[in-house]
């Protein structure tokens, strides 16, 4: 519990630090996937900030903002949508978005791209999302 409500944080190093543990739990420790399967919420919340938010010196690369903690969102939301549906359903607008506008031309746009292309994969997706 204490873990999961730092991802109310703004620093994105405490973001990208939380998100990385609440990965290593879900692989390591099955029996917490149910309990970290509730913050997908903020998770797609956080994701939707860094997607929509305007240029950020501090954490952009080559036009990306933060690419690495979009990455770490978007690698955790595949492990807990995998198998539940309820979860999928929550990430799976966020996903398309991330899906059709990332930038592609760079490589930390590739790195996300890849990312969500493996997080569809896993999650209980529609055919629609697949097609994409």
């Amino acid at each position: 519990d204490r873990v999961i409500t730092l991802l109310t944080e703004k620093n994105h190093s405490v973001l990208l630090t939380t998100v990385t543990l609440l990965h290593s739990i879900v692989v390591e420790q099955k029996q917490y996937v149910r309990k970290i399967r509730k913050s997908v919420p903020a998770l797609v919340k956080i994701l939707k900030q860094l997607f929509n938010s305007g240029y950020a010196p501090e954490h952009d690369v080559g036009g990306i903002t933060d690419p690495f903690l979009q990455v770490k969102i978007i690698r955790l939301l595949g492990d807990l949508g995998k198998g539940n549906e309820g979860a999928s359903e929550e990430m799976s607008d966020i996903l398309a978005q991330v899906a059709t506008n990332t930038e592609v031309s760079r490589n930390a746009g590739n790195a996300i791209l890849y990312e969500v292309v493996r997080a569809v994969m896993k999650i209980e997706a529609e055919d629609t999302l697949r097609v994409l």
